[in-house]
């Protein structure tokens, strides 16, 4: 059964050290959201990834409840890095959307790891 509002986007469970995978979501399934994130609180905010913007679904509080939470987008700038598990989705208007194959390879290109106590992707701004 085909879910009315589902949408393929990018999942990165930093908190797992799992590769980003393409995975479909309901987007007007805010508690799915919240749980496959593992948060209570999202946010969405817009980040450029391979020359593109894109909707980043993350945890609001991820700084708040721990110590030393996962990076999972890296930029120069402090203020626009993002820490824990988060969704890559595209916008048509205020809605998510789906990535096309071409926002993948944009994704691809963009990723790198980082190793703390276990080595994790993370992707690099730009």
């Amino acid at each position: 059964m085909k879910i009315k509002n589902e949408i393929d986007v990018i999942f990165f469970n930093v908190e797992a050290g799992l590769a980003p995978r393409v995975i479909k979501i309901d987007a007007e399934n805010i508690e799915a959201i919240k749980t496959l994130i593992g948060c209570k609180t999202i946010d969405i905010v817009h980040r450029t990834i391979g020359g593109k913007k894109f909707c980043v679904v993350c945890d609001d509080e991820a700084l708040l409840r721990r110590v030393k939470p996962p990076l999972s987008y890296y930029s120069k700038d402090l203020y626009q890095r993002i820490y824990g598990n988060i969704i890559i989705a595209c916008e048509n208007g205020e809605d998510l959307a789906s990535i096309s194959n071409i926002d993948k390879v944009r994704i691809n290109i963009s990723l790198g790891t980082i190793t703390t106590d276990i080595t994790r992707y993370v992707l690099v701004a730009g």
